[in-house]
């Protein structure tokens, strides 16, 4: 992947082996690293929405 792995990829990576896993993990690695940073394990706090509709409506940055 061109990169050094952090703590958390090298954890996940010895899991896989234990886990059975075979050859290159690194493309596995990521996924979980993905997943793991996904906003559906994090929901947004619940004034999230308001705040934002708040700052759309003091004219925030278009897309």
């Amino acid at each position: 992947m061109g990169r050094v792995p952090g703590f958390a990829d090298r954890v996940h990576e010895r899991a896989l082996r234990r886990r059975g896993a075979r050859g290159p993990v690194e493309r596995r690695v990521a996924l979980v690293r993905e997943e793991a940073i996904s906003p559906r394990w994090r929901p947004p706090f619940p004034e999230a929405g308001s705040v934002l509709r708040d700052l759309n409506a003091r004219g925030g940055p278009s897309t």
